[in-house]
């Protein structure tokens, strides 16, 4: 953004700045002593105004003359040897009120030449090879001039002239480096010298010039099991004219309408528009005079943006003119000063010379530029570059939206991205996904449970979610073999929309859950599966282990990019919303997250259970560049998350045996509290518990329980299990924590167990008092 708001659009505005002041001269008939005062503008920013610097800078402006009529023919502008503030070649031509076969050859060699390099850059874009770059210029080269039916080429032979080409790579700082590195900028140029003059032969001209200086980014992108180079390129350049003619003289008709052109380069040109006597006349203040009989119309095109602009397409065959302005657009804009061109002054072109109005759309290369012109001029630029600098590098670079996504993630390293993140249009050619799944994920304690309820009964009219979670009892608490498997299940009952929801109580990070889905085994389950939306859940009670520090894996849970909603239950209630520091700690962490807090009475909104709900929440157009810059490379499978800042053990436990609910819920209360002190203050030592999870029946009640309790938090969840369990189940508990230790659990659920009954002692003469006897 740097380079370009801050170097090349500025040097672009010198530029047309110098162009103004040759415009002038030309009317004046001064250039040919004061060509160095027309160029000062240009010259003086690259030495003094350049933001980055401009050591090395060699700035060339030549002026060559007619071989017949010794005026000004053309000019050859070069800033060579300038990485730092941009390296470009272009040449200009003057326009004489004289029949002038030099013009054309030139302009013709200039067009092919310019598009030619253009060309070339993209061959080199995706080949990568360089060594025969000079033999490709020529041969295309030689097939654009053979193009122009041009009657003054007919005996011109392309071989006759000497071209010479240049790639070279430089670095952030300026260095040059090799041209294969993919992570520098390049500049690539051409030059055509030995053009004779047509109408003196002894005369040979100075050679044209045209240089442009580009980026391009390239990723590894994988579509099923295909990985390929996916490419991208950006010609810092453009924005630089490419084709400008000035005319020895001008002249103004009063009824002419005022319009934009657009050419075959990427620049604007204000004009001016007039249609009399069988011929439509185009004339700019610094650029070409068109004059084009109607006669000679290929294809007209129109296209309306309601009462803002008329864009009108024109292709002809007049060979009065140079290449590049075979096919142009006009803009005629209905707003402001100035006569407004109405669909009754189109009306001519149609209806009196017999021209049909076609009814498709602009070219594409005009399409994107056309409707880039028109938000530029409907909005305010000069309030755009106060606000956004994306918006007025936008209005220069029409594939910078495109661009900038892309070498964002060529910058992270060499991984292999998802094809549906470099280009989302590539959507419509996959297989349509038709298992959506939400996924619930936090650390143990965080009321997955809960949530699930109350978003299942919220919204049981419209969708109806399969849950899946891992077993209790299992042997870990996230196993991505047991989710792909059940995905396999799913993906058997047919091609009808399944909603599923997954639940995921672990330390563990999303892009681990994510990756275990996105890169199913089965290809068929792969292309039939689809991440709506992840929504975090977290217990502000259970969010600090201590005053400073959080519990492992929520900040890595919140990561921007990979969480479409954070849910955060445990609300103090004395507190207004957003006034709670803990929320804000985690609008933080993710500025564009939706925070949901959940009452103390679990009631989510209807619009809150939408956006968990959603279908597409989790592709969203910034959200996978955020995903890729917080964990590089894990489409690639390289990204190892880090393991928690404290090491967590897990531990699972069945029995069959019935506990004492007094005893027990007495042993769950006790764990907050150690030797007189709040346990809290020790959970950072070896033996704390973090969380106790399971199910259980008391040997008092007949029911099954289901038990939630997070000592940070004091919370304590006992609810009666109603769904039934597969034959031969246990009672089960999970205990997490730090360095606790398999018998320490085992003490524990021991001291829960009912005391066992006292046995009264057998009654003999040696245990009897002598009273007790007197009773017998």
């Amino acid at each position: 953004k740097h380079l370009l708001k801050d170097t090349s659009i500025l040097l672009n505005f010198q530029w047309n700045t110098m162009i103004k002041n040759v415009s002038n001269m030309i009317k004046c008939a001064s250039l040919d002593n004061n060509l160095s005062k027309a160029v000062d503008p240009v010259v003086s920013y690259l030495e003094h105004g350049s933001q980055v610097g401009s050591a090395g800078n060699t700035t060339i402006f030549e002026l060559e003359r007619h071989a017949v009529t010794g005026k000004p023919f053309f000019i050859t502008c070069s800033v060579k040897e300038s990485p730092s503030s941009l390296s470009l070649g272009r040449t200009y031509f003057i326009h004489e009120n004289v029949d002038s076969s030099d013009l054309v050859l030139l302009s013709s060699i200039y067009d092919a030449m310019a598009s030619t390099t253009h060309r070339a850059i993209q061959r080199f874009l995706n080949t990568q090879n360089s060594s025969k770059l000079l033999q490709y210029f020529i041969k295309k080269f030689t097939e654009k001039l053979g193009a122009y039916k041009y009657p003054q080429l007919l005996n011109f032979k392309a071989s006759s002239v000497k071209i010479e080409v240049c790639l070279k790579a430089f670095d952030v700082k300026g260095n040059e480096v090799p041209v294969n590195s993919k992570s520098s900028m390049k500049v690539f140029g051409a030059t055509i010298s030995n053009i004779s003059s047509l109408q003196n032969t002894k005369v040979v001209y100075k050679p044209l010039v045209f240089q442009d200086t580009f980026f391009e980014s390239h990723i590894m992108v994988k579509n099923d099991d295909v990985s390929a180079d996916d490419s991208e390129l950006l010609i810092i350049t453009d924005v630089i004219p490419t084709y400008v003619q000035w005319n020895h003289f001008t002249e103004q008709n009063e009824v002419s309408v005022p319009c934009s052109l657009l050419c075959s380069d990427v620049n604007t040109y204000e004009a001016t528009f007039t249609l009399e006597n069988n011929t439509i006349a185009i004339t700019s203040p610094y650029s070409t005079l068109l004059q084009i009989r109607i006669n000679d119309f290929k294809e007209i095109k129109i296209k309306r943006s309601g009462s803002v602009a008329i864009a009108v397409y024109i292709e002809h065959s007049s060979n009065c003119l140079p290449p590049f302005l075979k096919r142009f657009c006009l803009v005629f804009w209905q707003r402001g000063k100035g006569v407004r061109f109405t669909n009754e002054t189109l009306q001519p072109l149609f209806r009196e010379y017999n021209i049909p109005e076609s009814t498709d759309n602009l070219p594409p290369d005009f399409l994107l530029r056309y409707d880039n012109i028109v938000t530029v001029k409907t909005n305010d630029v000069s309030e755009l570059g106060n606000s956004d600098d994306g918006k007025i590098i936008e209005s220069a670079y029409p594939t910078y939206p495109v661009f900038a996504p892309h070498m964002m993630l060529s910058s992270l390293g060499q991984f292999t991205y998802n094809q549906l993140d470099v280009n989302p249009t590539m959507n419509a050619e996959l297989l349509d996904p038709f298992i959506f799944i939400t996924l619930l994920i936090g650390i143990p304690g965080s009321n997955q449970e809960k949530i699930c309820s109350i978003i299942t009964e919220g919204t049981k009219e419209d969708n109806h979610f399969i849950v899946l979670r891992q077993p209790l009892g299992s042997e870990e608490l996230f196993s991505a073999h047991n989710l792909q498997k059940a995905l396999l299940m799913l993906s058997k009952r047919g091609n009808d929309q399944i909603r599923v929801m997954v639940i995921v109580s672990a330390y563990v990070e999303v892009p681990e859950v994510v990756a275990a889905i996105v890169h199913h085994p089965d290809k068929y389950v792969r292309q039939s599966c689809h991440v709506s939306s992840v929504s975090t859940c977290i217990d502000l009670r259970n969010l600090f282990i201590s005053n400073r520090t959080c519990f492992p894996k929520i900040i890595e849970q919140c990561s921007e990019g990979w969480v479409n909603n954070i849910i955060a239950s445990g609300c103090d209630p004395s507190k207004q919303k957003g006034k709670d520091e803990r929320i804000n700690f985690l609008r933080a962490i993710n500025p564009s997250c939706n925070i949901i807090e959940v009452a103390g009475n679990n009631f989510i909104n209807k619009e809150n259970l939408d956006e968990i709900c959603a279908t597409d929440a989790f592709g969203g157009s910034t959200l996978p560049i955020s995903r890729h810059l917080t964990a590089p490379g894990w489409y690639s499978l390289k990204y190892k998350p880090n393991p928690p800042f404290i090491p967590i053990t897990y531990h699972t436990v069945s029995f069959s045996g019935d506990l004492c609910k007094a005893r027990f819920m007495s042993h769950l209360k006790n764990l907050h509290q150690k030797e007189g002190r709040v346990y809290v203050d020790r959970l950072m030592m070896s033996g704390s518990i973090f969380y106790v999870g399971g199910r259980t029946k008391f040997n008092d009640d007949g029911n099954l329980y289901t038990i939630e309790c997070t000592p940070r938090s004091e919370a304590i969840s006992l609810n009666i299990f109603n769904k039934p369990l597969p034959p031969g189940s246990k009672n089960c508990f999970v205990f997490t924590g730090y360095q606790i230790t398999e018998d320490q659990v085992k003490q524990w659920l021991q001291g829960c167990a009912p005391k066992p009954p006292v046995k009264k002692e057998k009654y003999t003469k040696f245990s009897l008092t002598s009273k007790e006897k007197r009773k017998c």
